[in-house]
C-alpha cells in the first residue's frame, strides 16, 4: 500500500499535494484536512472527509479509510511527533495534483462551511468527477446530469429561499463578491433566474448556482437552455442593474461561467453539490 515514491508538499500557494507540518494537513493551497487548534489539532468531518476520499483516492479503498488516517496523523501531531505525522501521510496515496483537479478541488473547498469543532474533527467534502453528485456522506445521489435525470422547478419555497441565504452568506463572510437572484437571457432570447452568481476567486471565471430543495426536484425548460449556454460563454446577459457588481454591464454577453447545482432536500439532509462539466469539451 506505501509507495516510496510520493511525496510531501510544503504548505503554500504554489502545493501542489499533501502538506503536513506543526500547523497540520492540508491538500494544495486550501483544503485542510487537519487544524492546529488552541487545545491540539482537529480533523474535518468524517462525512466530509468521505467524499474528499472519493474525489482524491478512489475506489478500492475501506469506507472511513482517509478519516481514520487523518485521526492518527493527528493523534501524531497532538503527541509532537511531527515526523511520524509526516510518514503517515505519506501512506496516503494523493499523488502531485494537476491543475484541473487543484481548480476543483478549489472550487470544492469554497462551497463547504469549515468548520474545526473541538469534540467533532472536520474535513472538507471534494467532488468526485464531472456529472456525479457528492454529498456529505460522500455518497452518489443516482442523478446522472449526463442521463438528464435531474430535471428543477420553477420556485420552492421558503425553505429553497433560506437555503440561497445561507449560503450566499457564507460566501461574502470570505470576501466574495456574491449576487443572488438574478435574471439571465439568452440569444435566442430564453429566459431563466439563477439563483447565485458569484466570484469565488480573483481571476477565475463566475459561478452560477441553481439551488435545488425539496422532493425530486426538476429544471424548468429555460433553465435546460440558459445553464449550458453560461458554460459556453458569450450567449447569456443579465439585464439586471446589480450585474455590475461583478464588473459586467447590463446587456454585456456575459463570459464562459461554472455552472453548479446544489441539492439539500430538507434541513435534515446532507448538502450535495455537482460541477457540471462544460458542454463543449469532450
Amino acid at each position: 500500500m506505501f509507495d516510496n515514491t510520493r511525496r510531501l508538499h510544503r504548505r503554500g500557494p504554489a502545493s501542489r499535494g499533501l502538506a503536513i507540518d506543526v500547523d497540520g494537513a492540508i491538500v494544495g493551497p486550501e483544503c485542510v484536512l487537519i487544524r492546529r487548534m488552541e487545545h491540539g489539532y482537529r480533523c474535518i468531518a468524517r462525512e466530509e472527509a468521505a467524499a474528499l476520499q472519493d474525489f482524491l483516492v478512489g475506489n478500492g479503498w475501506a469506507a472511513d479509510w482517509l478519516f481514520e488516517q487523518c485521526r492518527r496523523i493527528a493523534t501524531a501531531l497532538d503527541k509532537g511527533e511531527l515526523a511520524f505525522a509526516q510518514i503517515l501521510g505519506l501512506y496516503i496515496p494523493i499523488d502531485d495534483l494537476d491543475g484541473e483537479r487543484l481548480d476543483r478541488l478549489a472550487l470544492a473547498a469554497s462551497f463547504l462551511k469549515a468548520n474545526f469543532n473541538p469534540d467533532e474533527p472536520r474535513i472538507p467534502a471534494g467532488q468526485s468527477g464531472g456529472g456525479e453528485w457528492t454529498t456529505e456522506g460522500g455518497e452518489n445521489s443516482g442523478h446522472d446530469e449526463q442521463g438528464g435525470s435531474l430535471i428543477d422547478i420553477a420556485y420552492q419555497g421558503t425553505y429553497h429561499d433560506q437555503v440561497v441565504s445561507e449560503l450566499a452568506a457564507h460566501w461574502r463572510a470570505q470576501g466574495n463578491t456574491v449576487l443572488t437572484s438574478v435574471d439571465l437571457i439568452g440569444r435566442n432570447g430564453v429566459g431563466a433566474r439563477a439563483d447565485i452568481i458569484a466570484v469565488l476567486a480573483p481571476g477565475e471565471p463566475p459561478v452560477v448556482v441553481e439551488v435545488k430543495t425539496g422532493s425530486n426536484p426538476q429544471y424548468t425548460p429555460g433553465q435546460r437552455v440558459i445553464y449550458p449556454m453560461a458554460q459556453i460563454g458569450d450567449h447569456v446577459y443579465s439585464p439586471n442593474t446589480k450585474i455590475r457588481e461583478l464588473g459586467f454591464s447590463p446587456g454585456q454577453w456575459l463570459p464562459p461561467m461554472t455552472f453548479v447545482a446544489i441539492y439539500k432536500q430538507d434541513e435534515q439532509s446532507p448538502y450535495r453539490w455537482m460541477v457540471h462539466p462544460n458542454p463543449l469539451l469532450p
